[in-house]
């Protein structure tokens, strides 16, 4: 689709992937914004591989250490978000036990 200029395509598979991720952040007592925050990070992260890979589409070689390199970098990204808030914002730290709502 890249190749083909289609803007404002959805990936359903992607969007229930994260919402599934941010759920399972919450229900291992994480609060709300910050599992937001965390998978809001990936799908931008996504979002931008997406368009950044398609260049190297057809070249498996090159695609393989591009797809490598994205995944460090979100590796980077997640270190620095981390670096950037969580240490800094008691907020953002898990919930104990007794405040955790477990939705099952």
């Amino acid at each position: 689709m890249v190749h083909r200029n289609i803007n404002g395509f959805r990936r359903e598979a992607v969007e229930s992937a994260l919402k599934l991720g941010s759920d399972a952040l919450q229900y291992l007592g994480i609060k709300q914004k910050t599992a937001q925050r965390v998978s809001d990070l990936f799908a931008r992260h996504d979002e931008e591989s997406l368009i950044r890979l398609a260049v190297y589409w057809g070249d498996g070689q090159s695609y393989c250490v591009a797809v490598r390199q994205r995944m460090e970098d979100l590796n980077q990204v997640f270190v620095e978000d981390v670096k950037n808030t969580l240490f800094q914002s008691p907020a953002s730290m898990p919930n104990s036990a007794s405040d955790r709502e477990l939705d099952v």
